[in-house]
């Protein structure tokens, strides 16, 4: 197995890893108002659409990252997923063409703060450049091969990488909070 099969193995897994947590955050019952809130925020629904929208979009995470998973549905999976990819990063472009950086992006669901930013811009060209990676020559799950353990390591490191970096921008956001409330204060 060469490394570009090796990297594409593990782009596959971790998007497929991404793409169902999403998915289950916005289907859960008790995060739909938070996800129409983000919605509504984004201004680009109008409010009779906009109840079913958090199930919908889940739902459509949910089946890229089912459809990651098998090769006779990979090629879709991928294209979904860098679809959604694109038109999530046009979402956030044209939010902060508009000025609206302190708005909650949606992306770590509701227990996380993480708002528009250009930092935005730059995560999800990557996430999207790893969608396209995906493309390729992919055989994680073809008939007669074995998993393979590099593949499965480099996707847990990739989603602890995503996942701190994440934590770092949640963080480094609450201590410009904090510090603007100090500095009033004063």
């Amino acid at each position: 197995m060469t490394l570009l099969s090796t990297l594409t193995n593990a782009s596959t897994l971790f998007l497929c890893g991404l793409f169902a947590m999403a998915g289950l955050n916005k289907v859960t019952p008790a995060n739909g108002d938070y996800y129409r809130e983000v919605i509504h925020a984004y201004g680009v629904l109008n409010d009779s659409r906009l109840q079913q929208m958090p199930l919908l979009i889940g739902m459509l995470e949910l089946a890229t990252a089912l459809s990651l998973l098998f090769p006779m549905t990979r090629y879709y999976g991928t294209l979904a997923a860098s679809v959604l990819l694109l038109v999530y990063l046009g979402l956030i472009l044209a939010q902060i063409a508009r000025g609206n950086t302190g708005i909650d992006c949606g992306c770590a669901g509701s227990a996380r703060d993480i708002t528009i930013s250009n930092k935005l811009v730059f995560r999800n060209l990557l996430l999207f450049l790893l969608a396209l990676l995906c493309f390729g020559k992919n055989i994680f799950l073809e008939p007669g091969t074995v998993l393979q353990p590099l593949s499965i390591v480099l996707a847990i490191i990739m989603t602890l990488l995503y996942a701190s970096i994440e934590q770092l921008q949640i963080n480094a956001g609450k201590l410009v909070i904090f510090s603007n409330k100090n500095t009033q204060v004063n």
